[in-house]
């Protein structure tokens, strides 16, 4: 028996998870075996947001935790999201959270709670 069309859209909303964000709009369909109009309509009417957005969602969130989580610069999470440059990446995350990639962690990581790590102590011999 054939999946239902709402088993094959969160097929694809799995897929765009487990890849963050990077799978385009004509793979989705390819992976579905249908046409990149017929898939871009399916999705709209069966999650109420474009692929577009989704998948930008997607992305914007997988950069939220790498923020969080991570200590990567800023350029190295922007080419991890394959954005053609930093400034792009920079507009959208501010569009989607209110703040710049950099003030969101600052927010997350107030300068007066970064204590440098500890350092060994010298071996005595």
């Amino acid at each position: 028996m054939r999946p239902s069309r709402s088993e094959r859209i969160n097929a694809v909303l799995e897929a765009l998870a487990e890849c963050h964000g990077q799978l385009t709009e004509q793979q989705a369909a390819r992976v579905l075996g249908v046409g990149t109009i017929w898939f871009r309509h399916a999705f709209k009417r069966a999650t109420g947001v474009s692929f577009r957005a989704t998948r930008l969602h997607v992305k914007l969130d997988y950069a939220s935790r790498l923020l969080s989580t991570t200590d990567l610069s800023i350029p190295e999470i922007s080419a991890r999201l394959k954005y053609a440059d930093r400034t792009k990446f920079e507009k959208s995350f501010k569009r989607a959270y209110g703040l710049t990639p950099t003030r969101y962690r600052q927010q997350l990581f107030p300068p007066q709670d970064r204590s440098p790590l500890p350092r060994e102590s010298p071996v005595s011999t």
